[in-house]
């Protein structure tokens, strides 16, 4: 969403409207949307915009051979009983493990959420081989994007492709910032604090 690919959005000048249709390739993608503290949906300081309520954005699947089924939300994924590790609700001061056996060459896919900033990070995790101790994935700041509140707090989903063996998962917070108590605007999705992997 750009100056230059949306027109006008109805009532005071800056109201801004994109409407249009974009071609999504198979993958996983994240959409993000970013307000600032004035001019929004309940707190207009101008007039509003004819379509109030669609203050955001809204993707719908078009045309004939849109299939409902051919698409799952990331956040729906966490409360499936699919999951093989769910070091998730966090607090300060935490530094957490969990083994999991793995009988044959498996996808995962992992979603995790803590502190960093400075190309730096505060609170993170990690998955180490139990057989080999090689760290197989570890939570960087170079792999994370924002999770929506404070700078500081980042996300990362990444799909695995992990072969058949014993691996433990670990995630560590410092002490400060965390589900326990945000010291700054918290994230999207608090309660994920900490680490989650689920099996593809």
């Amino acid at each position: 969403m750009t100056a230059d690919n949306t027109g006008h959005g109805g009532g005071a000048a800056k109201n801004a409207r994109f409407d249009g249709i974009i071609d999504l390739p198979a993958g996983d993608y994240i959409v993000y949307y970013r307000t600032d503290d004035s001019h929004a949906y309940g707190s207009w300081n101008m007039a509003p915009p004819f379509e109030k309520r669609n203050w955001g954005i809204t993707l719908y699947g078009v045309g004939p051979d849109f299939d409902e089924n051919s698409f799952a939300l990331l956040d729906d994924l966490h409360p499936l009983g699919n999951s093989l590790v769910d070091l998730t609700g966090l607090g300060d001061n935490v530094e957490v493990s969990r083994s999991f056996n793995l009988q044959e060459t498996t996808k995962v896919r992992i979603m995790a959420l803590g502190e960093g900033k400075g190309n730096a990070m505060y609170d993170y995790g990690w998955i180490e081989n139990n057989e080999t101790g090689e760290v197989v994935w570890e939570m960087t700041y170079r792999k994370t994007h924002h999770a929506g509140g404070a700078s500081k707090n980042r996300m990362v989903v990444a799909n695995l492709i992990l072969e058949q063996g014993t691996y433990s998962a670990h995630f560590v917070t410092d002490d400060s910032h965390s589900l326990e108590r945000f010291n700054s605007s918290p994230p999207d999705n608090p309660e994920q604090w900490g680490m989650i992997i689920l099996k593809k």
